[in-house]
């Protein structure tokens, strides 16, 4: 018998157990209920020693005969008989194509147990908070003025974020935008410069070539000079304009010079004047001349034993730097203008009148500020007297070299000595001036030091050499590096004879040293004012003086003032 069939007669499986039941117990069958056969007689069970009579219970039953009776149903069931109609009428069930089991697997597949990763795990959320009944008024105000600030804290960095972000985007952005247009502007410029520039030098090539050649035999040095002048001034011209071409790109020296013709220099740049106390102010001024000075050390010095109560003064732009002081020297007062300039042209000489032989004398102080000068010196006072050398803008007006020493200056702004009696005549002068390119002369004297040797001189027909006089002088420290010097009688303190005034000057590093008009034409002018004392108190009218001016155009500093202006 399955497992199925005996659950289908269970109903009357019980039905038989409750009517044996009432026989066994001893009551009596409810009369509807007919009666049954008598059961076979069924072994007894043994019971346990010490277990108590049940048998005499009225609710005992005998588990047994129940036994007995499922197996005799289930002999009947496997061996069916005429009987039992009971058994006949029943349909059977249609037998299940699976049987419920422990390992049953309605789809052939079994249970499996998920991961504990694959389980979905939910967590309960935790009550909110009533903040109503934790916190009191005032708590609560404290909590939404403390939740107020951090928002507008918060809210107030992600603006300034923000603004900062967008700000370095528009910089960038309109850097990008210059560069481009700077690159789309200057390439086809640059490019027709270039071109203009080898064409005009292919030009000056040729011209060189045609009219300077080995052949030639006749071609002076001065003469070769003078022909290249307008080659000369086109490439100054040419490398200035590549050099403005290329600014931000690439960086080209500018050469500025001042034409030989000019009376007048270029304007100073009146915010480049300075005067000042502090050595430490000296020092950044000299610091930012680095480029003009080129390797060159200054004569000035914080050590310099300066005049009590004086102050120092400074000119400095891009073509010249000029530094004026006072300092006691051998118990001398001794005042000083330091001058380094970038090009032979800025050193310079200037008539009364801007003409030889004019009866005009003006102080040395207009002249100066007629000229642009940033710093001035008496020069010879060729008027004075009528002998001497007198060369001014390349031509020769006096030629009585036999008395005096003469000191040429060429273009590139070198001094050259020619002693007296060394050039005998007109002609031998004008060869020596084409030979050296000398623009200008200087006749007084004597020469002080050559070459880097000092000059004893024993004897001169002007200037009082034994006396202790006003002196003046001009001196080279090197190469474009000048030296104005005076020696004057002030606060009683005693003057200097030639000789002595030759030793300053070359104790000072004065490698060449010229002696100039002395007494009370004996002056320094900076910015159109006299630096020194002058004998009697009062300045004398001269006929002429030299003097050292800016070659920078009005225009490039103006320029650059206005854009600091704007900065």
């Amino acid at each position: 018998m399955s497992n199925n069939d005996f659950n289908s007669d269970l109903d009357a499986i019980l039905a038989e157990f409750a009517s044996y039941s009432s026989d066994i117990s001893g009551k009596a069958e409810p009369a509807a209920k007919p009666e049954r056969p008598p059961m076979p007689p069924v072994e007894s069970k043994p019971q346990p020693e010490n277990a108590q009579d049940w048998t005499q219970s009225e609710y005992y039953v005998d588990v047994s005969r129940l036994e007995n009776l499922l197996q005799n149903r289930q002999n009947r069931s496997a061996a069916p008989s005429a009987e039992s109609p009971r058994q006949e009428q029943r349909p059977r069930r249609e037998e299940r194509s699976e049987e419920f089991s422990p390992d049953f697997r309605p789809s052939g597949r079994s249970y499996e147990r998920p991961e504990p990763w694959t389980r979905r795990e939910t967590k309960k959320k935790p009550a909110p908070v009533n903040v109503d009944k934790v916190l009191n008024q005032s708590d609560r105000k404290k909590a939404q003025d403390i939740q107020q600030i951090v928002e507008d804290n918060q809210a107030r960095k992600m603006a300034q974020d923000s603004a900062l972000r967008q700000s370095r985007e528009h910089e960038d952005m309109q850097q990008r935008q210059i560069m481009e247009h700077k690159q789309k502007s200057r390439s086809p410029f640059n490019a027709f410069v270039a071109f203009i520039f080898a064409i005009l030098g292919l030009f000056a090539l040729a011209w060189v070539t045609k009219n300077v050649h080995p052949d030639s035999g006749t071609v002076t040095a001065a003469s070769v000079q003078a022909r290249l002048d307008l080659p000369h001034n086109l490439d100054v011209y040419l490398n200035n304009a590549y050099a403005d071409a290329l600014d931000g790109v690439a960086y080209i020296k500018k050469i500025y010079t001042i034409p030989e013709s000019a009376t007048v220099a270029p304007q100073p740049n009146p915010a480049a004047f300075g005067e000042t106390s502090d050595p430490a102010v000296i020092q950044a001024v000299i610091a930012d001349a680095a480029e003009l000075l080129d390797g060159q050390q200054t004569l000035w010095s914080p050590d310099i034993n300066f005049y009590p109560g004086t102050k120092m003064q400074y000119y400095r732009d891009s073509s010249i730097l000029v530094l004026c002081w006072k300092e006691i020297y051998d118990e001398r007062c001794c005042t000083m203008a330091e001058i380094k300039v970038a090009h032979g042209s800025q050193f310079r000489r200037r008539l009364a009148d801007d003409s030889y032989g004019s009866s005009v004398q003006l102080y040395a102080s207009e002249m100066a500020k007629a000229s642009n000068a940033i710093v001035a010196s008496n020069a010879d006072f060729y008027a004075f007297r009528t002998y001497g050398v007198t060369a001014y803008q390349r031509q020769l007006f006096r030629a009585e070299p036999g008395k005096l020493d003469t000191c040429f200056i060429n273009s590139a702004g070198d001094m050259l000595f020619a002693r007296a009696g060394q050039l005998t005549d007109a002609a031998q002068i004008q060869q020596y001036m084409q030979d050296n390119d000398v623009l200008f002369s200087l006749s007084f004297g004597p020469v002080l030091v050559d070459n880097g040797e000092l000059i004893y001189c024993e004897s001169y027909p002007i200037g009082e050499i034994d006396s202790m006089y006003s002196r003046a002088g001009l001196g080279m420290l090197g190469e474009l590096h000048y030296l104005l010097m005076t020696i004057n009688h002030t606060d009683m303190r005693p003057r200097a004879n030639v000789n002595e005034f030759g030793r300053y000057m070359y104790e000072k590093g004065c490698i060449k040293a010229y002696n100039m008009d002395g007494g009370q034409t004996s002056e320094i002018v900076f910015n159109g004012t006299p630096v020194n004392y002058i004998d009697f108190g009062a300045e004398r009218t001269v006929s002429d003086i030299i003097y050292f001016a800016s070659a920078l155009p009005e225009m490039e500093w103006a320029q650059s003032v206005q854009t600091e202006v704007l900065q």
